[in-house]
C-alpha cells in the first residue's frame, strides 16, 4: 500500500504526539510512586487536661481555670502553628473535641470516644470525657476501641483506633493508661496489637499518655514491648532494649537531633508518639512544647511513610 509524503507527514507527527503524551503519563505515574512513597507526617499528641471547674486541691490551675473554648482555641493555634496533619487527644471533653474541629475547618475530621462519666460542669453540659483522634487526611474508618486490662474499680482503659488514607492506609491509634500496676499488661497488649498490624505490613501510629517514665530506667522497662531497638535514660544515654516495633519520635537514634526523651509531665517523660517499623523512615523527629492550658507539655513528632 502506498502511503504519501504528506500522509506520511501525518502519521510521524501523530506517532510523535502519542509518544509524548505515553512519556508524559509515565512521568505522572512515576511522580505519583514516588510522592506516595515518600510522605511526610506531622502528628501533636497532647493530653487536654479538661477538668475545667474541678475544686480538687491536686488538680493543675491550667486544667481547672480554663475554659473549654479557651482551651479548644490554644490547641487549634497549636496544631496549625507547625501545620500537623494527624492528631491523637486525652483527657478532653466531647464539646472541647467538637470545638477544635470546627476551628480547624472543613478539611479536618475524627472520632471521639467517651471513656469515663464525669460532672456535667467539668465538660460544660456534657458527660462525655474521652480519647479523640483527628487528621485533615479524611474521615477514619474501621474506628473500634479495645478495652485493656485493668482494675474493675477503675476508669476503663482503651486503644482507640480509625484507619485513615495518607498514599495507603495507616491505622491511627491513641490511648490512656494507667497510673496503677496494670498498666504493665495494658502495654504488653498495645504492643501485642501493634506488632501484629506490622507484621501484616501495615503502617500503624500511636500517640497516647502512657503514664511510665521512660527517663526512669526502672519504668522504662515497661515500655518493652511497644518500643523497638534502644530506649530510655535520661536522653545522654540508652539503658532498656524493645522488643516491639514502635519507633517513638523522641527516641534515641544515629543522625538524629533534638532533645532525646524530653520530659512531658513535669520531670517525666510519659507522652509518646510511636510510628511503626519498617513503614516509617528512621528520620524520625520529636519536640515537647509548653503548654498554657494543660499540666501536660504538647508532644509533636515527625517521620517519613515509606
Amino acid at each position: 500500500m502506498h502511503i504519501s509524503g504528506r500522509s506520511q507527514g501525518k502519521f510521524v507527527i501523530g506517532g510523535m504526539l502519542a509518544a509524548l503524551v505515553i512519556s508524559m503519563l509515565i512521568g505522572i505515574n512515576h511522580t505519583d510512586q514516588a510522592e506516595a512513597a515518600s510522605i511526610q507526617t506531622r502528628v501533636l499528641n497532647f493530653n487536654v487536661c479538661d477538668q475545667v471547674g474541678s475544686t480538687n486541691p491536686g488538680v493543675d490551675p491550667r486544667c481547672a481555670n480554663n475554659s473549654s473554648s479557651v482551651r479548644a482555641s490554644a490547641i487549634v493555634t497549636s496544631i496549625n502553628s507547625q501545620s500537623s496533619t494527624i492528631v491523637t487527644l486525652q483527657e478532653v471533653c466531647r464539646v472541647t473535641y467538637e470545638r477544635i474541629i470546627a476551628g480547624l475547618g472543613p478539611a479536618w475530621t475524627g472520632s471521639f470516644l467517651w471513656t469515663a462519666a464525669i460532672s456535667s460542669a467539668r465538660c460544660e453540659g456534657s458527660m462525655e470525657w474521652g480519647l479523640a483522634i483527628l487528621s485533615n487526611w479524611g474521615p477514619p474508618t474501621d474506628v473500634n476501641q479495645t478495652l485493656l486490662p485493668n482494675s474493675p474499680n477503675s476508669e476503663p482503659r482503651y486503644l482507640f483506633c480509625g484507619t485513615i488514607v495518607v498514599g495507603g492506609p495507616i491505622r491511627q491509634c491513641v490511648t490512656h493508661f494507667t497510673y496503677e500496676s496494670f498498666r504493665v499488661s495494658q502495654a504488653i497488649e498495645v504492643g501485642r496489637q501493634m506488632k501484629e498490624y506490622a507484621y501484616g505490613g501495615g503502617a500503624i501510629l500511636l500517640g497516647g499518655d502512657l503514664n511510665i517514665n521512660s527517663r526512669s530506667c526502672a519504668e522504662a522497662a515497661e515500655v518493652r514491648p511497644i518500643y523497638i531497638r534502644r530506649f530510655g535514660g535520661d536522653g545522654t544515654s540508652t539503658c532498656q532494649i524493645g522488643y516491639g516495633v514502635g519507633q517513638e519520635v523522641d527516641q534515641r537514634h544515629i543522625g538524629g537531633d533534638g532533645t532525646y526523651n524530653a520530659a512531658t509531665f513535669g520531670s517525666a517523660k510519659i507522652d509518646y508518639i510511636f510510628f511503626s517499623f519498617p513503614r516509617w523512615l528512621a528520620d524520625y523527629d520529636g519536640r515537647a512544647t509548653d503548654s498554657q492550658v494543660s499540666d501536660h507539655r504538647i508532644l509533636r513528632g515527625e517521620g517519613t511513610l515509606r
